[in-house]
């Protein structure tokens, strides 16, 4: 891992994939203890399944994002709550809970290929406050190449955007000040600039980006590249997570894992 401090947060991480069994592995960013601080981001985790490895975990005052990208051949079954939904290739599922709730996410079918990106991102007071809300939203082709693009705000899910490009030339973004921008190469190779600075990255790399004020970045590529960009401002909230759990308190995990084992949820 490398840092590059100039007047803002850059950090790039190669993400080497893990094998924890014969059908799970994953490539993982775990943030919430890095020493550049890239809050409100709590977990970036790239994943490849083809067997029940998810265990059920209670959730509250954080956004999950379940992505499940188009070159898998299964399913992920995913329930909240009460409900259930199949979340199928080329779709993005979306969670928040400010009021705790279970959450589990289960292979469709045995023997096949799993393949996706999860993200953890904290919440401000407001949304921890909510009870739970669901979301999945189609990851097809649009204008501009763009293939996938969510306003959370817009959405009622939180104050974050989504956006997966297929880039062909050099395009350019804003920051607003204090939002963090992460940026994940899912193919290709792309070059990012900012403050004059260039960082060429390929498939794996992860960058993030942070100013204090108004400022700009350009991504160009010389052969096609996708990218997810992820956009989300800073947020000063308490927050946990231990493992699955990703809670505010330790006695909301207790109080929701009892809901849980008694069959009220």
């Amino acid at each position: 891992m490398a840092y590059f401090m100039i007047k803002d947060i850059v950090s790039i991480t190669h993400i080497e994939n893990q094998r924890h069994s014969a059908h799970y592995e994953t490539a993982l960013i775990d943030l919430k203890n890095d020493a550049c601080d890239l809050n409100p981001l709590i977990k970036f985790e790239e994943f490849i399944i083809s067997g029940p490895v998810f265990q059920p975990s209670p959730h509250a005052g954080v956004l999950r994002l379940t992505l499940l990208l188009p070159d898998s051949t299964g399913s992920l079954s995913i329930c909240v709550g009460e409900d259930t939904q199949l979340l199928t290739p080329g779709e993005l599922f979306c969670m928040n809970s400010g009021s705790g709730v279970v959450y589990e996410e289960r292979v469709s079918s045995v023997n096949c290929y799993v393949h996706g990106i999860s993200i953890l991102l904290n919440t401000h007071s407001t949304l921890k406050k909510m009870s739970y809300r669901t979301e999945k939203f189609q990851y097809h082709p649009k204008r501009n190449n763009e293939t996938l693009c969510i306003d959370g705000q817009k959405n009622g899910l939180g104050e974050f955007r989504l956006d997966i490009f297929t880039l062909t030339e050099i395009k350019k973004f804003g920051i607003e000040s204090n939002e963090r921008i992460f940026i994940y190469v899912l193919s290709g190779e792309i070059v990012t600039e900012f403050y004059g600075k260039k960082n060429r990255l390929s498939e794996k790399y992860f960058i993030a980006l942070s100013h204090s004020s108004k400022s700009d970045f350009k991504i160009d590529t010389k052969k096609r590249a996708q990218v997810l960009i992820l956009r989300a401002k800073e947020v000063n909230e308490k927050s946990i997570l231990l493992g699955y759990l990703a809670m505010n308190s330790q006695e909301q995990i207790n109080s929701t894992l009892e809901k849980y084992r008694n069959g009220n949820m």
